[in-house]
């Protein structure tokens, strides 16, 4: 179990979010997964395009990767427990028109570090204050520029890539400037 929220963001929102995350503290952004044991903290973040762990020594965790055995293709990831996870919001396409997919900050409570959650819920009080709710069918917030981005737009989708069904052209509709017509 944890606790997430959910965004849009297009690049400048996400560096000014992480602008914010790196005044409180000497923070590491390193791969969740990766094909090594080697804990590598990203200079850009947001440039990154898979799940990222968030971590800094006052939380009290340790940074380190577990093995994940499989038959096919093990890998090593950053344990929940040891920081929050930010996955980025991805450009995409859908039907033609631009699509940015939801990113999220998760964190997880099933063992319970109140410096952790306090962290989280810092993180969390900056989103809700500063960007707009989703305007859209769907949970969450979305970051100035990714506000204006989808009104010159630009679709928002949901945490996926959404199939091309009637479901999710009715879901569309009224966000696209020429609504794709139900098959």
């Amino acid at each position: 179990m944890g606790r997430q929220t959910l965004f849009h963001a297009l690049k400048e929102d996400c560096e000014e979010m992480f602008s914010f995350i790196r005044e409180h503290g000497m923070v590491a952004a390193v791969e969740r997964d990766t094909d090594t044991n080697d804990i590598v903290d990203l200079t850009m973040p947001c440039a990154s395009k898979s799940p990222l762990m968030l971590w800094k020594t006052e939380i009290g965790t340790l940074l380190q990767r577990d093995h994940i055995e499989r038959s096919v293709r093990p890998y090593f990831r950053v344990p929940y427990r040891a920081g929050l996870e930010f996955c980025p919001s991805l450009k995409s396409e859908w039907k033609g028109c631009p699509g940015l997919t939801q990113g999220r900050i998760y964190v997880n409570t099933d063992q319970p570090n109140e410096s952790l959650l306090l962290w989280y819920s810092g993180i969390t009080r900056w989103i809700r204050a500063r960007w707009n709710r989703c305007p859209v069918p769907l949970s969450g917030y979305v970051g100035p520029n990714a506000m204006q981005w989808h009104l010159n737009g630009g679709l928002l989708l949901p945490t996926f890539q959404p199939p091309d069904t009637p479901e999710w052209r009715r879901f569309f509709k009224n966000q696209i400037a020429n609504p794709v017509k139900d098959a």
